[in-house]
């Protein structure tokens, strides 16, 4: 049975960087692994760098993802 989809939240006790106080949102679970995206935490990555749209925009915005 997967997990997918559902929320996992970090027990404040977890001291993992990747993931202390995470809510990850599991896309897909099954027995070749899972995939998963954390969504309370903001990105380095830019909107602009991550969506390449064709054509090119203009002026693409600076959003943080």
């Amino acid at each position: 049975m997967g997990l997918a989809p559902c929320f996992l939240l970090a027990m404040p006790q977890l001291a993992d960087p990747n993931f202390f106080k995470s809510v990850v949102l599991i896309c897909e679970h099954s027995a070749e692994g899972a995939f998963g995206l954390v969504i309370n935490h903001r990105s380095e990555l830019l909107a602009s760098e991550a969506v390449q749209m064709q054509p090119a925009l203009e002026s693409p915005n600076d959003l943080p993802l």
